[in-house]
């Protein structure tokens, strides 16, 4: 738990958020991290980089499957249509 800020401060605007946003509204909490544990290298801060970066590739493809357009893929010689 963050020694900080407790869980209930940010849940509140997080539920708010969600019962009017059309849109995706993600909030996680990382069990054991500290309030700044993202200023040093760590396996909680890569994970929340994964999650981050898959959350934003959803998104994107979400919005070109939307638009009906390629959905790029990163690794040389694929890619796929939406």
């Amino acid at each position: 738990m963050d020694e900080l800020v407790g869980t209930e401060n940010p849940r509140a605007p997080v539920t708010a958020l969600r019962s009017v946003s059309t849109s995706p509204v993600v909030y996680v909490e990382l069990p054991g991290a500290h309030h700044a544990f993202g200023l040093f290298h760590s396996f909680r801060f890569e994970a929340l980089i994964d999650g981050i970066e898959a959350f934003a590739a959803w998104v994107e493809e979400g919005k070109r499957a939307i638009r009906g357009t390629a959905v790029p893929d990163p690794r040389p010689g694929r890619g796929r249509q939406a």
